[in-house]
This record gives C-alpha cells, sequence and structure tokens, in this order.
C-alpha cells in the first residue's frame, strides 16, 4: 500500500519510498537520484529541479502552458548552430512570456 520505509530496495544501496517505490537513492558511490533508479552524476534528478528559488527544466522549446515566474529557466535540449541555448522567462505568469538567451554561433 502507502507504507513509508527507509533502507534497501530492488538492490539499490540505499533508498527512501512509499508502498515499495523508491522515489531517492542513494548509491555505494555516494550519487543521489530524486525518481532515478541509477544515478550517474553526483545529483540525478527525473524532471524540473528548483535551484535557488528559479524552476530549471529542459525541453527544445520555451513553455506554452503552465505557471511560471520572472527567472525561470528553460535549456534548449536540441542546440545547433544558429539556434538558442535556452529561454528565460522575463515576466511570470501562465505560462508567462519568454525570450531566448544566448545565441549559438
Amino acid at each position: 500500500g502507502s507504507t513509508a520505509y527507509v533502507g534497501t530496495v530492488n538492490s539499490d544501496d540505499f533508498s527512501i519510498g512509499v508502498g515499495g517505490e523508491p522515489t531517492l537513492f542513494v548509491s555505494h558511490d555516494n550519487k543521489i537520484g530524486i525518481g532515478v533508479r541509477k544515478p550517474k552524476a553526483d545529483l540525478d534528478v527525473a524532471g524540473p529541479i528548483r535551484f535557488q528559488g528559479q524552476i530549471h527544466q529542459y525541453n527544445n522549446r520555451a513553455p506554452s502552458a503552465g505557471t511560471y515566474s520572472q527567472g525561470d529557466i528553460v535549456w534548449n535540449t536540441l542546440p545547433t548552430e544558429g539556434s538558442v541555448l535556452g529561454w528565460v522567462c522575463v515576466k511570470s505568469g501562465s505560462p508567462g512570456t519568454w525570450s531566448a538567451f544566448v545565441s549559438i554561433e
């Protein structure tokens, strides 16, 4: 059911979860994963993160739905020469007003 646990599940070194589904993992080499079963980096997160109060996420275009705050960033997942590095929300809202930043030359 919905019983919370702390321990080892599915051969992870250490995990925390609910109902047998781990959501936080710490591997034997101290890599941490949130929603990522086998973390490959010091911190590996499945989905957008909030860093110092701002959302950082990845997509191949600026958001067209959702609620965002000024300063939130979407990093371009398909950067090519002539495209942009990402988009920054310049006016809060749903989805907010987005401007491209850093042209890749």
